[in-house]
């Protein structure tokens, strides 16, 4: 996660501490050298780690894990296979060097779902109901299997969410089990992983009573941040429904949206930056195409606050089925932006309106969305959603 420059010169003082880490063996002091492991990408970091014990230490510490990923960013795409019969996973950085490659995973839906340090993946068989939900540990090169669906349905998706308070993981599985072209009939269901080693599943078929108003429950309108599941909906212009994955519970009251005229708008997504809960707004009516980003600032009380407006330029618009994907909030303020069959990572700076090109990736990722796991540290908790409200008021 991004962090704001306060919680970076917290984070620094306290890497700082001569007895926060091990030491180097009087090389270099402590403070020098992890300001300088700090600054390199994860990649040739990992290599490093194998130089010595103290440096492998210092590096597998929380707090130099913490603020190196809120540096160094990392990303999950699904690419094609070299030989094009299959799908891998990438976890890749802002320069397009692959940290992390995870093959063999067969013919693979194009959505992916992120927590911690886990990816979820759907992959094909023919057989709706018998296609397997994949949960990867990109750190471990674990591969756990999730139960079949429980449920008669034409197809599943799979949103992947995280408590933190117990440490569960668990999937909010959405199964389409009828479609004319007018009614849409969904079903949902739990599945529940009770601690992180993936030894222990539960499965819940959940019984709660229907939404409180149609939703839209598919990518694009539905994510999950943490624990809570955010669906959009347009039966009574836009509003958002919450789904609790603690209580397995649907609020029964819906978020208002922000005042946004949906006749006048290309298309709204969901998104999820820096955990917070955003709503992107695209218009490409124009020759250049724009983007305004509703940060969710309150949600008992339904506010929002515009604080992003992106003149997306001319490079965009030939790709407006895929309009710009928001990954995550860099330290300075820059928005890091990709979109589906993305070639290219991109920069936008608020301060001065302008693009810089991060990286052109080696690989065609058509579908991406950021890792929130940490490869120095796996298991590392999310940063506190203070810090993170905080880093997005800088």
């Amino acid at each position: 996660m991004a962090a704001s420059p306060r919680v970076r010169h917290e984070q620094a003082e306290t890497l700082a501490d001569p007895h926060a880490v091990v030491t180097n063996d009087g090389v270099l002091p402590t403070d020098l050298l992890t300001e300088i492991l700090l600054r390199v990408p994860a990649k040739p970091l990992c290599r490093l780690r194998l130089v010595c014990r103290s440096w492998r230490s210092l590096t597998s510490d929380p707090r130099f894990a913490r603020t190196h990923s809120s540096r160094h960013p990392l990303f999950a795409g699904r690419s094609p296979s070299k030989d094009k019969e299959e799908y891998e996973i990438h976890i890749f950085d802002m320069s397009g060097n692959i940290v992390k490659r995870m093959c063999g995973l067969g013919d693979l839906a194009m959505h992916l779902s992120t927590q911690a340090d886990l990816v979820c993946v759907k992959r094909y068989t023919g057989n709706a109901e018998e296609d397997p939900d994949l949960l990867l540990n990109p750190a471990t090169g674990a591969i756990h299997v999730l139960p079949g669906v429980s449920v008669s349905c034409i197809y599943a998706t799979c949103f992947l969410g995280h408590v933190p308070s117990t440490g569960e993981y668990k999937v909010l599985r959405v199964c389409l089990q009828h479609s004319d072209g007018v009614e849409v009939q969904h079903a949902y269901e739990v599945v529940t992983l009770d601690d992180g080693s993936g030894q222990s599943w539960r499965v819940h078929v959940t019984p709660c009573p229907p939404p409180p108003t149609r939703i839209l429950p598919y990518t694009g309108f539905m994510v999950i941040i943490r624990e809570i599941a955010y669906v959009v909906s347009l039966l009574h212009g836009l509003d958002i429904v919450l789904f609790h994955l603690v209580t397995e519970e649907w609020r029964p009251t819906v978020v208002r949206g922000p005042c946004i005229n949906l006749q006048d708008s290309e298309s709204i997504e969901l998104f999820e930056l820096n955990g917070c809960l955003v709503i992107g707004n695209h218009n490409n009516k124009n020759e250049d195409c724009s983007m305004d980003l509703w940060f969710l600032v309150d949600v008992d009380k339904g506010l929002w606050t515009k604080r992003y407006s992106i003149l997306c330029g001319p490079n965009w618009k030939y790709h407006t089925p895929n309009p710009p994907c928001p990954l995550v909030v860099l330290d300075d303020g820059r928005l890091v932006v990709g979109y589906g069959w993305a070639l290219i990572l991109r920069a936008f700076d608020p301060r001065t309106c302008s693009w810089e090109d991060l990286a052109e990736l080696p690989d065609p990722e058509d579908s991406i969305g950021l890792y929130k796991g940490n490869l120095l540290c796996p298991g590392l908790s999310p940063m506190p959603s203070s810090h993170i409200f905080m880093a997005l008021r800088q």
